[in-house]
């Protein structure tokens, strides 16, 4: 989990970097999420889904409320 959650950074990593220097973006596929992309997907339990990447449904939700910012304190990623 915690080598697909690195895989998950370092394409979109990769992709503000292209941006930034003005290649198309197009160009660019990031991997397959394993990630949560709503809140909805936190409730309920759902955060559990994830295997060990979250600690807890507030840290889930915390981590698709930021876009993946702040990054998800489970015991996966110790």
């Amino acid at each position: 989990m915690r080598r697909i959650f690195l895989q998950f950074i370092f394409g979109f990593t990769m992709l503000a970097l292209l941006n930034a220097s003005g290649v198309a973006s197009a160009a660019v596929t990031p991997p397959p999420s394993s990630e949560p992309t709503t809140v909805q997907e936190c409730k309920q339990g759902g955060w559990k889904n994830f295997g060990e990447l979250f600690k807890n449904q507030g840290d889930c939700v915390s981590f698709v409320v930021t876009g993946g910012r702040n990054l998800p304190s489970g015991p996966a990623l110790h």
